[in-house]
């Protein structure tokens, strides 16, 4: 079988959520079928041949960004013709160009296409060649929020926007054979917008890399340093939003708690501004590593201080198979399905949280509970492990 993958972005660095599940899900269909792969070339597109985060793919396709005036004229062009914001804002000429050329060669037995986003680009398929949506999350449920998060004059936009989303969801959900959602949760949130005549949907969970291994148990609560590590793309709003509720709220609850504890906030995107609030606060930042597993190998516990966002967060499944306790909010874990207490410990309240931290730095019984449950529940959740699945119900579109 052979497959094109539309993703938002090719890089050499999985830096975000997006790009990890993207390649996740690749990898495990790499090994029943040939995948190619067609995204936009960001930042981190030099050496897309010879990067090991892409040596699963047969074939690469990247796409240019267009100029910023040209990308302005295409996202107005987009929005006229009732698409939603975050869907025009990755409308592209050329990269649809790319996809009809592609499928013109008669090369595909399918066509899976990462986030909603990406099917503004796709002419209506050959026939014979099946459509697979894979739903990074729920993307009507989300924009009002984000919207919110961006200032009081999108927020205005917020209801006219999810109306488009949730009119983009439907006609993806009517044109696929097989949507592929991350939880539970968003699999009945999916089945609600696509019922009556929608496609079967599947969870197919974000999972770790096969090659995050358990690091070394942390230095015990009696020596120095512990560290805690926020592990986040904060090109994301939602992150910036935990960040700033972790530094404000949070820290000085720990700091009078008492037990030392050094934060350190690892990622893509850290802003100039964000930067500046993190030195405020005494904590440091790493900004866009390679490779972000040395930094949880060096940590006692991470942290996962969200208030919004959807989906499922690929941070605590790496945390888990990486033998890193995990203190998350509610949300920060949910459609996981974390027993609080055992796999994860769980606080909304800064104070509670802040508790919550400490309890782990301070604990050398209970880091070591968290981390055997935490490992036990990675052993599962890895993409090796959903090949069979991806490859039944891809037998299933024939």
């Amino acid at each position: 079988m052979r497959i094109l993958q539309l993703r938002k972005w090719l890089s050499a660095n999985d830096d975000n959520g997006g790009k990890l599940r993207a390649s996740g899900l690749a990898r495990a269909l790499s090994r029943f079928a040939a995948v190619d792969a067609l995204g936009f070339a960001d930042r981190g597109s030099a050496g897309l041949r010879e990067s090991p985060r892409l040596a699963h793919y047969r074939n690469l396709y990247p796409v240019p960004l267009p100029a910023p005036a040209a990308r302005a004229t295409q996202i107005a062009l987009a929005l006229a013709r009732g698409h939603s914001l975050r869907s025009a804002r990755f409308c592209s000429s050329e990269y649809r160009g790319r996809v009809r050329a592609a499928l013109a060669s008669g090369a595909y037995d399918a066509v899976q296409v990462e986030e909603l986003a990406m099917l503004a680009n796709l002419d209506p398929l050959p026939s014979g060649v099946p459509l697979v949506y894979s739903a990074h999350n729920v993307e009507s449920a989300l924009t009002q929020e984000l919207l919110r998060a961006r200032g009081r004059a999108l927020a205005a936009l917020g209801p006219f926007d999810r109306r488009r989303a949730v009119a983009e969801e439907r006609r993806a959900l009517q044109q696929a054979r097989l949507c592929l959602a991350v939880s539970e949760a968003d699999r009945h949130e999916l089945s609600s917008l696509a019922a009556p005549l929608g496609c079967p949907i599947h969870v197919v969970p974000n999972c770790a890399d096969d090659d995050i291994t358990p690091a070394p148990e942390a230095v015990s609560a009696g020596e120095r340093p512990r560290r805690a590590v926020f592990v986040a793309c904060f090109d994301w709003s939602p992150n910036v939003e935990g960040a700033n509720w972790f530094l404000g709220e949070v820290l000085p609850h720990l700091r009078r708690l008492g037990p030392p504890c050094a934060v350190h906030f690892v990622g893509s995107g850290i802003s100039p501004a964000l930067a500046g609030a993190l030195r405020s606060a005494g904590c440091e930042s790493a900004a866009d590593v390679p490779d972000t597993r040395p930094h949880l190998a060096r940590a006692r516990v991470a942290i996962v201080p969200l208030l919004s966002g959807g989906g499922t967060r690929l941070k605590i499944v790496e945390a888990w198979a990486a033998g890193v306790p995990v203190v998350s909010t509610p949300l920060g874990a949910a459609g996981l399905g974390g027993n609080d207490g055992s796999d994860l410990l769980l606080a909304r309240e800064p104070s509670a949280f802040a508790a919550a931290l400490g309890r782990v730095l301070g604990d050398d019984a209970l880091y070591r509970s968290l981390r055997q449950h935490g490992l036990r529940r990675a052993e599962s959740m890895r993409w090796a492990r959903q090949a069979a699945t991806l490859e039944g119900l891809y037998a299933g579109l024939r």
